[in-house]
């Protein structure tokens, strides 16, 4: 197998596809929720949500975890998360603007953390149980707060705030990578 062949064959899986989809999906939910279709649009982010726990259970059941899988997967969760969260800033159901302030923010400084030391030559830290839990919990707040908004807003409130510790968790790690 060549080292071309081996490359294609470590991103078109069944779990990078999942992953896909799920960017495909996010301005497609961002446009449902902004022209004030907020069913259509929880349903859609419920589907594409669940991607994210197939994604990983396919690549380790079928034996396709790559490097790539594993920075594909999170950085399209950011996207799927802080793009759909700034689209629900303009609805009915926003959740205060400085939770998704700090949503977004603390996504795209880890991001360029993460460039940071890519550039220095570390490996970004892996995903922790406290971020995928985090996640979990962003994913269920965000429709939540048009399915049953007290309810969606705690589980926000609950994701912000282990994401806050999970990005603690990322840049302790990050650091320590690099002595």
């Amino acid at each position: 197998m060549t080292e071309r062949t081996q490359n294609r064959s470590e991103l078109v899986t069944a779990a990078n596809g999942m992953t896909l989809l799920r960017l495909l999906a996010t301005p497609v939910i961002m446009y449902l929720f902004i022209v004030d279709q907020p069913w259509p649009a929880a349903i859609l982010f419920v589907l594409a949500a669940l991607t994210d726990f197939l994604d990983g259970w396919l690549a380790r059941s079928q034996g396709t975890t790559s490097e790539f899988g594993k920075m594909f997967d999170p950085l399209v969760d950011r996207v799927f998360i802080g793009g759909v969260a700034i689209a629900v800033l303009f609805t009915p159901w926003a959740p205060p603007t400085w939770a998704v302030v700090i949503v977004v923010g603390r996504d795209l400084l880890l991001l360029g953390g993460f460039a940071v030391l890519k550039r220095m030559g570390a490996s970004p830290p892996q995903v922790t149980m406290t971020g995928k839990v985090a996640t979990a919990l962003l994913m269920s707040g965000l429709p939540g707060l048009v399915i049953w908004p007290t309810v969606g807003l705690i589980l926000l409130a609950a994701g912000i705030i282990l994401s806050l510790l999970a990005g603690y968790e990322y840049v302790r790690k990050g650091i320590i990578s690099l002595k």
